[in-house]
This record gives C-alpha cells, structure tokens and sequence, in this order.
C-alpha cells in the first residue's frame, strides 16, 4: 500500500460565463441585437475536474434578468 498525500488533493475554482444558446442563435439571425443576449458571469465556481455535463440550478435563471 503507498502512502497517499492531500496536498495533491485541492478545490479548482474559476470564473464561468453562461450565457442563453438561444438568445445568441436569435442574434446571429438579426432578430435581436447582441447588447440582448442574456448571460451570467458567475465568480469562484467549484470545478468537478471529472464532470461531463453541467446542471445549472433555477437561482442562476432569477440573477440573469437582473442583467
């Protein structure tokens, strides 16, 4: 058995933007102007450096019209 050490282990943290697929595809077609895209910059997201997919819950949904 080897000795394991956890200062190999720690937390990634970055900052994600997350921005509406729809509202782009609407602009890149002139329905909208791009200043209506809406997105989210969120600051100090905890990275799951296995993860595949990305859930996002409601909260994020209720900060985005604020923008």
């Amino acid at each position: 058995m080897y000795a394991t050490s956890d200062k190999s282990i720690g937390k990634v943290l970055t900052t994600l933007t997350v921005t509406n697929r729809a509202d782009q595809s609407a602009a890149a077609r002139g329905f909208i102007s791009t200043e209506q895209i809406r997105s989210i910059t969120l600051d100090h997201v905890l990275v799951d450096q296995g993860a595949t997919t990305l859930c996002l819950r409601c909260c994020c949904d209720r900060h985005s019209s604020e923008n």
